[in-house]
Parts: C-alpha cells; structure tokens; sequence
C-alpha cells in the first residue's frame, strides 16, 4: 500500500506527490491512521504536510519564515509558566517566536527563560518555558 499527499498549485496548475507511506500493509499503518487515509482526513493531511522530517526525506526544501498566529492571554507582571499548544509541528526556533512575542531581542532572552538550550531548537507541542520580568533574575526549576 502507498499513501500520497498531492499538492496542486493554484496559479500554474502543477502537481507533486508527497510520499507519506510506501510500499507496507495496511496493519504496519494501523487502524486509526489507515481510516484516516481513506477518508481524506483533513487533520491528518496537514500533519503530513507540515511533518519536517517527512518533507526532508522527499527532499522538500522548507520554509521556516512562514508566519504563525498566536493566541493568548496578556502575560502577567513577574514571573509566568507558557506552555505551548501547537496544532501541527512547526520549524520555529523558540527565540525568535519569544523574541517576537514579548517584543525583546533575542540576545535578551537567556537571562529571561529557564531552557536557554532550548532557544535555538524548534518549539514544539506541550513544550513549557518559563519566564522572568526583564527586571528580575530568571527562574530555575525542573
């Protein structure tokens, strides 16, 4: 069994075929996954398609400048716990999105987390930062 992602552009009309599976069967892809592949689900669609290391390997050059939206409560005064909900993986590098958001530089920034090994590493899904006022010392924890 194979399973494609077709991308389609909408100005010239071209094609291309993501391989996401090839060449296994259909108990090596599992139920939940194999049923969502015959439905065309859309939630598993993006997954691929924003799947990095999958789009590597069929050597996709990618984008990491696309813009994100965020959504979020203003942070409080002092000390704040974020925790990142992120729908599909993304290429991010959490300085530049921290950078961004709390409108700092980056070199700011590792006097402000407690993960600065983190910050040039892609954020990902359930990852917890947390985060100091520029006028006091950053949090340590675990």
């Amino acid at each position: 069994m194979d399973v494609w992602l077709i991308y389609r552009c909408l100005v010239c009309d071209f094609i291309w075929n993501l391989t996401v599976v090839e060449r296994t069967t259909p108990e090596a892809i599992g139920a939940t996954r194999l049923d969502a592949f015959h439905g065309n689900d859309p939630h598993a669609a993006w997954w691929c398609a924003f799947d990095a290391t999958l789009l590597k390997r069929a050597g996709a050059r990618l984008e990491t400048s696309t813009p994100v939206r965020v959504e979020r409560d203003a942070l409080p005064a002092g000390h704040a716990t974020v925790r990142f909900a992120l729908p599909f993986p993304v290429q991010i590098r959490l300085d530049r999105l921290l950078a961004q958001e709390l409108g700092v530089s980056r070199s700011t920034l590792p006097g402000l987390v407690d993960a600065a090994r983190a910050l040039r590493r892609p954020v990902f899904d359930g990852q917890i930062v947390r985060l100091a006022s520029a006028s006091q010392a950053p949090v340590t924890g675990a």
